[in-house]
């Protein structure tokens, strides 16, 4: 079977649901079948596998109690760890810190969630375009 799209563009992972409603059994092969870059489909890829396990995860956490909004936000923090390696911001590590317990139970608790997030480095201060000289 062979899909194609419509428009000249990079597809988008929703337009790559759209031609391939199977998105869970999809991989870089087939991306790289419709025409992606392979930049692209690894980042596809990173997007469909973090959106698979955050839902996951969010069910597990709004099953156990958790407000719907705040299962959403640290089911897609945690997911970001576990794909990415991405550390959540402060203010979602406070909210990590408001259900550790729950996290805990769920299994879902690593304890990088609460390092802190890397800073950007600091830039030299932006040099003056004249002098003066008094």
């Amino acid at each position: 079977m062979t899909y194609t799209t419509t428009s000249e563009k990079t597809p988008t992972p929703s337009t790559v649901q759209n031609l391939h409603p199977d998105s869970a059994k999809l991989d870089c092969k087939a991306l790289l079948a419709l025409g992606v870059s392979p930049d692209d489909a690894r980042m596809i890829m990173e997007i469909l596998e973090i959106s698979n396990l955050a839902k996951q995860y969010r069910h597990q956490l709004y099953r156990q109690g958790v407000v719907k909004e705040d299962a959403r936000r640290l089911a897609k923090a945690i997911a970001q760890y576990d794909v990415v390696g991405k550390i959540p911001t402060p203010p979602y590590q406070n909210l990590i810190r408001h259900y550790c317990s729950t996290i805990c139970r769920l299994g879902l608790w690593r304890s990088q969630l609460l390092l802190p997030a890397p800073t950007a480095p600091e830039q030299p201060p932006a040099y003056r375009r004249y002098s003066y000289n008094f």
